[in-house]
């Protein structure tokens, strides 16, 4: 993260880098098939609830 700071006695004014949480929104799921960011849908397989990626249709962790 970089953020812009003001001058203070203890600290210089400038940009500065710090590291910061990034909210589990934010992240993107790998496709099983080539490891490239997809999306996440949903499916019945027989009586079971899976997650699929929609790039290549691979079921994840089933």
């Amino acid at each position: 993260m970089r953020r812009h700071q003001k001058q203070s006695q203890t600290a210089e004014a400038g940009i500065i880098t710090k590291e910061a949480p990034v909210h589990l929104s934010n992240l993107a799921v790998a496709d099983p098939k080539d490891g490239k960011a997809t999306r996440v849908g949903f499916k019945v397989e027989g009586e079971k609830k899976v997650r699929y990626a929609k790039r290549s249709g691979e079921v994840i962790d089933g």
